[in-house]
């Protein structure tokens, strides 16, 4: 009966997890349901206690300040804010783990977009665990009786011995002075060069192609991260994000490939015109 007791003290100190749903889209609720158990198990590594199943905070809208109620209302100490959609095949989820107790600080950000699979969704969470400002928790070690241990044996301490002079440096000798040959090269013979015409117009199609790629390349970086920053977006709008990184994206390769192909021939052309 003692023992029960103490492991029930011990829990009530733990800090209890839970994660609230915030938004969700295309993604019906038993999925969501086990995608917040994948993301409680990655956070119980750290000593937390989490909730058996999430808390649905779709009425708030969004709003955080609402969120923060409804997980102090449940008695949450730290909060996963679930953000869970589908566009098409691929899945897009935001998780935000916050400090309810510090009224919402954020403690941790991290977002995905891709198949909605385990394995995956579990490399995700971990890393938002291992990159967080969680800290391990830890329960409160029971303190054992002390052991009286032996003195230790003093024992005598050794008479230094003197030690021997140290023998006079040796007579410092002047550098001997080498006489460094100086190496004469005769001018080379340059050769005035041929008209590479067709090798100029090759380098400039394939410097052109380079700059169009990467142009399409940061653009498609660009509404990547905007579809990952977080914010709240209608499905149209994320399905309007995706579809223009990935054009892009197809883009900024295509242009890469013919840079490659202007350019090599251009290398070949600048041999075989200069002779």
């Amino acid at each position: 009966m003692g023992s029960t007791l103490v492991v029930l003290a011990l829990l009530a100190q733990q800090p209890s997890f839970g994660v609230v749903v915030s938004r969700r889209s295309g993604v019906n609720s038993e999925r969501t349901a086990e995608i917040a158990a994948l993301l409680s198990a990655e956070v119980k590594l750290q000593g937390l206690v989490p909730r058996a199943a999430p808390e649905d905070g779709t009425s708030c809208k969004g709003k955080k300040s609402c969120l923060v109620a409804l997980a102090r209302s449940k008695g949450l100490s730290v909060a996963a804010l679930l953000q869970a959609a589908k566009v098409l095949d691929d899945g897009v989820l935001s998780v935000e783990l916050i400090s309810v107790d510090d009224d919402g600080e954020r403690l941790g950000f991290v977002d995905y977009e891709g198949p909605l699979r385990d394995d995956a969704l579990k490399a995700r969470f971990a890393q938002l665990v291992a990159t967080s400002k969680l800290r391990k928790q830890a329960p409160a070690a029971v303190p054992s009786p002390p052991v009286a241990t032996a003195p230790a044996a003093t024992l005598p301490l050794a008479t230094p011995t003197p030690a021997a002079p140290a023998s006079p440096p040796a007579a410092l000798l002047p550098p001997a002075q080498v006489d460094t040959p100086v190496a004469v090269t005769a001018p080379s013979e340059t050769k005035a060069p041929g008209k590479r015409v067709v090798t100029w117009i090759a380098g400039g199609l394939g410097v052109a192609a380079l700059g169009a790629g990467i142009g399409m390349g940061a653009g498609a970086s660009s509404a990547s991260a905007t579809l990952r920053d977080g914010t709240v977006r209608s499905a149209s709008q994320v399905q309007g994000l995706h579809d223009q990184a990935r054009g892009l994206a197809t883009g900024a390769n295509v242009a890469y490939v013919g840079a490659g192909v202007s350019l090599a021939a251009a290398v070949i052309l600048f041999f075989v015109e200069g002779r």
